[in-house]
């Protein structure tokens, strides 16, 4: 695993002839926060078994001049999560040949836009509504030429650099699993064994004082169930035996079987 958090940062290198090159992705690596993604990557692979990502083109001010604001085209990346988008093609998450992003936004009249993206090679279909069954093509347009002298408008369409899919993703392994879910079911033993005893804690006392021979207290009031004892409560039975016969006390204990147990959860939690 790579990231600061699941291993060691994931590290980039170049020859010593590309020195260019090597200052070029320093800057790309800075600029979109690289390392952070790279561990966002990782930690949703290892959860969901696939992570997302979007590479992108952006403006970037770069200065200022008498007009305002100077702009630059610069590459990004985004990570995006793994219930947002799907991936199809004939080579794996990594190189789709076609990419779908949902995902529900609140614009500026705290209004929930649903929106939906379709990626492609040098092209992006994109679609927002109110409600799913509402969404239609955004109010952008780009200009299609179909022939030497027809140029058409195609809305909800802007075109882009990038001779792949630009969204793409990330397996954690061949069968897209998650890190746990080879061991969802010893873990679900696990809790399931914790559970039971502390129930079992819970539900009864640790002992409880029997007495043979002797009635129970008139004074001890009625329980919720219209009984006159509640042997929970007060920690006692009273067992009533024929007059003449001596009376006893022991204390009653329930032997848990605590080494069973404990070597049970350690050999599930060694097997995880």
């Amino acid at each position: 695993k790579s990231g600061y958090f699941a291993g060691n940062p994931m590290t980039f290198s170049f020859d010593e002839k590309e020195q260019k090159a090597a200052e070029l992705f320093e800057d790309f690596k800075t600029r979109v926060r690289l390392d952070d993604i790279n561990y966002e990557t990782t930690k949703n692979c290892a959860i969901g078994g696939y992570d997302g990502r979007l590479i992108y083109i952006k403006n970037e001010i770069v200065g200022y001049d008498n007009n305002g604001p100077i702009y630059e085209q610069k590459e990004a990346v985004k990570q995006i999560p793994a219930y947002e988008c799907i991936l199809l093609g004939d080579f794996g998450y990594d190189e789709p040949e076609f990419g779908v992003r949902y995902f529900v936004y609140t614009d500026l009249e705290d209004t929930e836009i649903h929106r939906v993206e379709l990626y492609m090679p040098f092209k992006a279909y994109l679609f927002e509504g109110e409600a799913l069954e509402e969404i239609a093509p955004i109010d952008i347009g780009q200009d299609i030429v179909v022939d030497e002298t027809t140029t058409v408008t195609e809305k909800g369409v802007f075109m882009h650099p990038f001779s792949r899919c630009p969204l793409y993703g990330y397996e954690n392994n061949a069968e897209v699993m998650g890190d746990a879910e080879r061991v969802l079911a010893l873990i679900d033993d696990y809790d399931t064994t914790m559970s039971d005893t502390s129930s079992e804690l819970e539900a009864n006392r640790g002992a409880y004082l029997a007495f043979f021979g002797v009635a129970a207290p008139d004074e001890a009031g009625e329980d919720d169930d219209g009984s006159t004892f509640n042997s929970k409560v007060t920690g006692t039975f009273y067992f009533n035996a024929e007059p003449g016969l001596s009376q006893d006390a022991k204390f009653i204990t329930k032997e848990l079987p605590v080494a069973a147990k404990e070597a049970h959860l350690d050999r599930l939690e060694n097997n995880i």
